[in-house]
């Protein structure tokens, strides 16, 4: 039996089917509607043979070879039967997040089987978290989404980013194919670092295959494009061995807003009548929900069916920005012409130094005395700080 409800991304509401609403189904019955029966398992173990899957993984075949194994089989095996509720999470996301690596893929001209990677690395979770540090859809490490575009700080983390990710995850495979023009190579070296398999490589002579290089890669990596493989397959074949994902997220359009002054998300998304849960879909990177106005200029993604209202607001927010740059430019003013003062009182017999911190490099033509001429009295560190003109009037110790 299939029973499919649709989460309309865009729209940020619950569509159930007339038939689910019938069976009394509700969202938090979320990937537990389908459930695998004796007899589906049955059906599954009987019909998924050897001859079918290397059939499939033919038509699936596009730039990267998908290579039949028994390891295959058996990790094919464990999506559809023993890790079934996973898989059905996993196809509720598919939509949503491949129209998106697919788009980037396709747009830096690189094979669309790379969108696997993501499933293989994340699960298709932006908030993936490695015990080693590595984070979001692609994994990457701080260091090396740094090295490839990736803004961290206290505010944002763009790993967890699925547009701009997915931007910096292109890029990385690009530098890797580059480096072993060999894209089953490339995947080894997402996996485990290209040192690895340069070393790989050396210890097998220099011949530059997986097959090669297999008995010197690490564990993890030598499992790595069985499950690349496996992944395919489930992800192009599911819905013949009677798997549907009871909900699902739809790919939705999205336009770009630029904050022009500091930015909430919660604020911005009742003003543009989207949910906030649907605005951090879209930003997950956004750590805090908040942006400084250091931080003014940053691209914030929201529906595109949002547009109209979101165009008034971009003149509001313009209107804001100018008034903020207007009352800071008046509180420097008045701090300009109503300086503190900071008195220093030297000993018996010498002169008290006022600061009245007007601009300038000489002090009180009274005295024609210069500031280099008094930095023994004051100090020279005192005088680097206020770099200002100084009063000097004679007076006797208080």
């Amino acid at each position: 039996m299939k029973v499919t409800l649709t989460t309309l991304a865009c729209a940020g509401m619950l569509s159930i089917s007339s038939q689910a609403s019938a069976l009394g189904l509700h969202e938090k019955d979320n990937l537990t509607t389908t459930f695998l029966t004796d007899t589906d398992s049955l059906l599954i173990h009987t019909t998924l043979t050897e001859s079918l899957i290397k059939t499939r993984l033919f038509k699936a075949e596009n730039n990267i070879q998908l290579p039949y194994s028994s390891q295959v089989h058996t990790i094919i095996e464990n999506y559809l039967l023993r890790d079934r509720k996973s898989t059905l999470e996993l196809l509720s996301k598919k939509d949503f997040y491949f129209t998106i690596f697919e788009e980037t893929l396709q747009r830096h001209q690189l094979p669309e089987e790379l969108k696997y990677v993501a499933v293989l690395e994340s699960e298709l979770k932006p908030e993936a978290v490695s015990y080693f540090g590595a984070m979001g859809l692609w994994q990457f490490m701080p260091e090396t989404g740094a090295r490839f575009g990736l803004l961290q700080n206290e505010y944002v983390d763009e790993r967890v980013d699925p547009y701009k990710a997915t931007e910096a995850a292109c890029r990385y495979f690009k530098y890797l194919y580059d480096m072993f023009g060999d894209w089953h190579l490339v995947l080894a070296a997402y996996n485990c670092g290209e040192g690895n398999v340069m070393i790989a490589i050396d210890n097998a002579g220099g011949k530059k295959d997986f097959k090669s290089i297999y008995p010197y890669l690490p564990a993890q990596t030598q499992a790595y494009l069985p499950k690349f493989v496996a992944i395919a397959y489930v992800m192009n074949y599911a819905d013949d061995h009677n798997i549907y994902a009871s909900q699902t997220i739809n790919a939705v359009a999205t336009d770009i807003f630029t904050t022009k002054w500091n930015f909430n998300l919660k604020d911005f998304s009742r003003n543009i009548g989207v949910s906030e849960a649907e605005m951090k879909l879209l930003n997950p990177h956004l750590k805090k929900g908040v942006l400084p106005v250091s931080m003014r200029g940053y691209a914030i993604r929201y529906p595109m069916s949002k547009r109209k209202m979101v165009k008034p607001l971009e003149t509001i927010e313009a209107k804001r920005a100018i008034a903020g740059e207007k009352k800071n430019t008046q509180k420097k003013k008045n701090e300009y012409q109503n300086p503190i003062v900071f008195p220093l009182v030297k000993y018996p017999g010498q002169d008290i130094l006022h600061s009245h911190q007007k601009e300038g490099g000489k002090l009180s033509k009274k005295q024609n005395l210069e500031i280099a001429t008094l930095s023994p009295k004051m100090g020279l560190k005192f005088r680097d700080r206020i770099r200002k003109r100084f009063v000097f009037e004679n007076k006797q110790e208080v």
